[in-house]
């Protein structure tokens, strides 16, 4: 078990994934380790208001660094705050939390992912570790989006989808770009069938907003997935993943 920490460090480098989505790359003095899947509670302490205010956001590089990456979508008032820091400042964070979609060597069996927006930082956690780490593990993502420009690390997940072990599975529901020529519609039980073989053999994973989680939870009820191979994040905890809910729940 991970101990969890509470530690100051410095916002060194900033990325533009999309439109309304940046990562933030924050450096330490020591090593952080966690389970890819987990998350920590995010504190801005240099800026004035927000000083005690906190959310939790996934961890989205790989453990065993002396810096996290956290992509953070501005939806909320802490998420818009934090779209508009600069490189210097610093960031109390504490963790690690969270096992509902942690992810590590120890399992031997294959895993699909079923992500909605902002759901796929977990899992691209645990991609890039697999990839690093050279699992044998097959990997197959399921990614679900509104529009092209929505999709997160869709440069990345272009070249990870070129490897044995990884299939990427982009569909869009809002199909007005006549350039798209991928698929269309929501994550459905046709669309996992497809590209899923023996689907009861597989660890699922399902991370998005509370509507796509019911959806996806039905889909594999009647695909006859067993409830101990399925591992759901709970997107009713405040703040998670993109949205400042500390006061009302946006997602």
């Amino acid at each position: 078990m991970t101990e969890i920490e509470e530690k100051i460090g410095e916002l060194v480098e900033i990325k533009e994934e999309t439109y309304d989505v940046k990562t933030f790359i924050i450096k330490f003095d020591e090593v952080t380790e966690f389970i890819p899947g987990q998350y920590c509670m995010v504190s801005l302490i240099d800026v004035e208001g927000f000083e005690k205010k906190q959310i939790p956001l996934t961890y989205t590089n790989i453990p065993g660094t002396n810096f996290i990456e956290l992509t953070v979508k501005k939806i909320g008032g802490f998420t818009s705050t934090m779209h508009e820091l600069d490189v210097g400042v610093k960031i109390k964070v504490k963790g690690p939390f969270g096992e509902a979609l942690n992810f590590d060597k120890n399992i031997k069996k294959d895993v699909v992912f079923l992500a909605g927006g902002s759901g796929i930082t977990p899992f691209i956690t645990t991609i890039r570790y697999i990839i690093e780490k050279e699992l044998k593990n097959n990997a197959v993502l399921f990614f679900g989006n509104r529009t092209q420009k929505d999709i997160i690390y869709a440069e990345e997940l272009k070249e990870h989808n070129e490897l044995d072990n990884i299939t990427i599975v982009n569909t869009l529901s809002d199909t007005e770009s006549k350039k798209w020529t991928g698929h269309t519609g929501r994550i459905n039980k046709q669309l996992i069938e497809e590209y899923v073989d023996n689907p009861k053999a597989k660890i699922w994973y399902i991370c998005g907003p509370p509507q796509m989680v019911a959806g996806m939870s039905k889909i594999l009820d009647e695909i006859g997935i067993n409830k101990d191979n399925i591992m759901v994040e709970n997107w009713e905890l405040p703040g998670k993943h993109d949205a400042d809910k500390q006061h009302k729940n946006t997602i």
